[in-house]
């Protein structure tokens, strides 16, 4: 008698240790695409290899990586889409993502939860958008997200969070909106914002909240349309918030005052009346010329963004001789 072997196994197939994983090429040698929705669960804390996977290129439903023991995610290496979402969590062995380099697109979530190991996201180096919601959080030995630099944007909710040894954004040099709320908060060693420094557009609420140590927001100055709130509260180091001026005084931005929170900072970033009233002095609208731009002087421009009362555009050619002016204007 003959025995023909399905090429790939009906419905959700889920795989709770490392013989089932083994198993999976012997059972479906040319098994390249799941299809009907199926969803792939990998489920089993004596898993330690994905070799078994390594024939999948396509998984038409979500890919869920839940307590294994995972050091990365090599025998995936062959995968070049996922066509729901992305989970990876509570893997307590997983160091980085290495084995996901063929994804560029996430069509629903992508989570990254709890893998208390992971110190990087190697892996996700070519992953470009994400259509649903973006969710790495409490993976407390990540220091970096230096492979995101593709990602341009997230149509849903974007979060960072509780990562405590998170230093750097600067992966996110592409990043440029996100459809609903905007979520960095409670990552304890981050000190700054830069990488986000393309950030335009938030379709919903603005948060950056309880980092301890952040002390640098000045690369949201490119950010010119938040629909909802802005909040900004418990980042007890910082204490200088002149971005916050600018974003006010564009009038090409969808930002408005009353649409702030702003709360338990440090000195200067402690209300949005500290910070405006730290924008300029009273006067000093009236002491300089009401059509003024910067030409060759990023230091100059830099400081006139602070200058938030004139209506009209502010001009200072190279070597201008009222410079010493418009700097005795500068808090």
């Amino acid at each position: 008698m003959k025995i023909i072997l399905a090429q790939c196994p009906v419905g959700n197939v889920t795989l709770t240790n490392q013989q089932e994983v083994d198993q999976f090429k012997i059972d479906y040698p040319n098994c390249n695409f799941l299809i009907d929705n199926n969803n792939l669960i990998i489920n089993g804390n004596t898993i330690i290899n994905l070799a078994g996977l390594a024939n999948l290129k396509s998984i038409s439903g979500t890919l869920k990586i839940k307590k294994t023991s995972l050091t990365n995610l090599s025998g995936l290496g062959n995968l070049m889409q996922i066509k729901n979402s992305l989970l990876i969590t509570e893997n307590k062995s997983l160091v980085n993502l290495k084995g996901l380099e063929n994804i560029q697109q996430i069509p629903g979530d992508l989570t990254i939860h709890r893998n208390s190991s992971l110190n990087s996201v190697a892996g996700l180096d070519n992953l470009e958008s994400v259509s649903g919601w973006f969710f790495i959080s409490s993976n407390y030995s990540l220091t970096n997200i230096d492979n995101l630099t593709k990602l341009s944007f997230v149509s849903e909710d974007f979060s960072i969070g509780y990562n405590y040894n998170l230093k750097s954004l600067s992966g996110l040099l592409s990043f440029s909106f996100t459809g609903d709320n905007f979520y960095i908060n409670d990552n304890r060693s981050l000190e700054s914002l830069d990488g986000l420094n393309k950030l335009v557009s938030i379709g919903d609420n603005f948060h950056i909240e309880n980092n301890s140590n952040l002390v640098d927001i000045n690369a949201i100055s490119k950010l010119n349309d938040i629909r909802l709130n802005f909040y900004l509260s418990e980042n007890a180091m910082l204490s200088d918030c002149d971005v916050i001026c600018y974003l006010l005084s564009n009038p090409n931005n969808n930002i408005n005052q009353e649409d702030f929170t702003i709360l338990s900072n440090n000195t200067n970033c402690e209300s949005i009346t500290e910070i405006l009233n730290g924008c300029y002095p009273v006067d000093c609208a009236d002491t300089i010329a009401s059509n003024i731009t910067v030409f060759e002087n990023m230091n100059l421009e830099f400081k006139a963004r602070k200058l938030i009362k004139l209506e009209n555009t502010f001009e200072v050619a190279k070597g201008a001789d009222f410079l010493a002016e418009i700097t005795n204007c500068i808090p």
